[in-house]
């Protein structure tokens, strides 16, 4: 069985959607929520904090896909407390369930998910929906940011 999660690191929260594939080819959400990042304790106990919790996540669902939602490469600031984290996901995936996992921008969502990166952008800023997903709020967006990328990561 497959079972794909979707991650968008944000600065306060890591925000994730985890995705089952039933046996019929449909796609189900198990899990669409977010892990906040605490703000009393220094970076490397924040991190090991997300990574504890990812962890519990992707052993409970099993989950054999992933991916992370990175910047575009035409971000204007980029926090370092983020590319941190993404790199520590991205270790916690080979030391995990995940078989198969990408980091991916608004180009390579459009590819892995046979859609155009102005599509990707409408779903991302809540003009369209995504996948029949209902009540994701428009301003949501690490929220659909991480949907998106789940569905993706089903796509590998």
């Amino acid at each position: 069985m497959t079972v794909g999660m979707g991650i968008r690191v944000g600065s306060s929260a890591v925000h994730f959607a985890v995705f089952n594939v039933l046996p019929d080819g449909t796609v189900e959400p198990f899990l669409i929520d977010k892990i906040t990042v605490p703000e009393a304790t220094d970076n490397p106990h924040k991190l090991s904090y997300i990574r504890t919790n990812l962890l519990s996540i992707i052993m409970r669902f099993n989950v054999t896909n992933a991916g992370i939602r990175i910047s575009e490469n035409t971000a204007q600031t980029i926090s370092n407390f983020r590319l941190y984290l993404e790199g520590v996901i991205q270790e916690l995936f080979v030391d995990s369930s995940v078989e198969k996992y990408f980091l991916g921008n608004k180009a390579t969502l459009a590819r892995l998910l046979g859609v155009t990166t102005a599509d990707i952008t409408g779903y991302i800023d809540g003009v369209n929906d995504i996948a029949n997903i209902p009540d994701i709020p428009k301003s949501h967006l690490e929220k659909r940011e991480s949907i998106l990328t789940g569905l993706g990561s089903l796509e590998l």
